[in-house]
């Protein structure tokens, strides 16, 4: 599957560092753009949690087509803004505090 079936389509064009599945898809009208990278909006933060070099993993807010609000998901994106993996693992404030509780029980 070509990575341009799974961006969101802006005048029929595909905007670089979105992501959309059936149920969810990046929030291009909350946040900020992915800095340097694009101006797609829907990024938590200025610049990625990870930068690989030729992958960059960004913190998002998500839409949920079902109508759940205040959610997030962790996305990769290749170099040229096509996410890496279609599929999605949402979460709220709330889970990402326990996320941050367990990972830093774990980081020694």
């Amino acid at each position: 599957m070509s990575c341009k079936n799974i961006m969101i389509n802006s005048s029929s064009e595909p905007l670089p560092y979105t992501c959309s599945n059936k149920r969810f898809s990046t929030n291009i009208n909350k946040g900020l753009n992915h800095s340097l990278y694009s101006n797609s909006r829907g990024s938590v933060f200025e610049e990625p949690l990870i930068d690989s070099n030729d992958h960059t993993l960004w913190l998002e807010y998500v839409i949920d087509k079902d109508g759940n609000d205040d959610i997030y998901w962790l996305m990769w994106y290749n170099s040229e803004g096509c996410p890496t993996i279609p599929m999605s693992a949402v979460f709220n404030t709330d889970d990402l505090g326990n996320m941050i509780k367990q990972l830093t029980k774990f980081i020694p």
